[in-house]
């Protein structure tokens, strides 16, 4: 008998450079944990050891006065943030390919999803009580990039000028590099499978111009070149925030929608069974067109704000 051999078969490059990639990716994704749990422990000693430049309740905890019950002004920031903070579309593929039990994937994600939605949220409740809203200049209160906050860590609270202490200044930097070390770390994988993706729906007559590998490096060049010439001319926080919000709803609610519906009715059309072990109620039609209103609803209401 003949056997075949398996259809991906590692070599030792391949697998090494794997390895690699895993002991890199841990390292940054402890960082990452760890500088969550510094922000939002420190802030918590904070809010019982001092008041935030005396805006403060007079005893502890110091909660900020100026803070708000419930303020709408901020949502749609708020929510196009949160969108690119929990989209991962990029990495479910080779997430999920290894994976023999399918089903468990739902499970997995979830708890993914649940963990990071958690540390977002108690990162900005401790911070929100504590800092309280940004001032009109952006110099006070929570900053639009908040571990700019930590530039005035004194050790026990926040005040200006910070702490001269090494240990404090460390955690500063600590945390105050976060977003470029976080960004380091995902920038390359992300322009990895945008490159990759561009790639792959290409017409097939571009494709066959060129060798693969060279056809890739063009697209994983234009990929990862020109998000760094746009940075170069706008880098306003605020205007970042806000296209990269709108770029959420797109990612996360219209194009996976449209492949959705695309995708089911070829199926329907070529005769082949469109349910997969992950079909549930959200993976019909009318389920897709749904979410693709509130997504264009989203996106309406998003950029009305901007104006406000």
């Amino acid at each position: 008998m003949i056997r075949r051999p398996p259809r991906s078969t590692l070599s030792s490059s391949s697998a090494a450079s794997d390895v690699y990639k895993r002991q890199v990716q841990t390292f940054f994704s402890m960082y990452r944990f760890s500088s969550f749990f510094a922000m939002i422990i420190t802030t918590l000693i904070a809010i019982f050891e001092a008041p935030y430049e005396h805006k403060g309740s007079s005893s502890s905890p110091y909660i900020n006065s100026s803070l708000k019950a419930v303020d709408w002004s901020g949502f749609a920031l708020l929510f196009s943030t949160a969108g690119v903070c929990q989209i991962m579309h990029f990495s479910f593929a080779s997430i999920a390919e290894p994976m023999r039990q399918k089903r468990t994937l739902v499970r997995y994600f979830t708890a993914g999803f649940f963990t990071s939605g958690l540390l977002f949220c108690g990162l900005a409740l401790t911070c929100s009580l504590y800092f309280g809203k940004p001032d009109s200049d952006g110099n006070h209160g929570t900053q639009e990039l908040v571990t700019l906050n930590w530039d005035e860590y004194t050790g026990t609270d926040f005040q200006e000028g910070g702490s001269s202490k090494i240990w404090v200044k460390i955690l500063r930097y600590y945390v105050t590099a976060f977003p470029a070390v976080a960004m380091l770390s995902n920038y390359p994988l992300c322009g990895l499978a945008l490159g990759n993706n561009l790639y792959d729906i290409m017409p097939s007559k571009w494709r066959a111009s060129a060798p693969e590998a060279r056809i890739k490096l063009y697209t994983r060049l234009a990929a990862s070149i020109l998000p760094l010439g746009l940075s170069i001319v706008v880098y306003d926080l605020t205007i970042v925030f806000k296209i990269t919000g709108l770029l959420a709803f797109v990612l996360g609610y219209l194009i996976p929608t449209s492949l959705q519906v695309l995708s089911i009715k070829r199926c329907i059309q070529l005769s082949i069974p469109h349910k997969t072990p992950f079909h549930t109620c959200l993976s019909t039609i009318p389920a897709a067109y749904a979410v693709f209103v509130l997504g264009v609803g989203l996106i309406i209401y998003t950029i009305t704000t901007f104006f406000t």
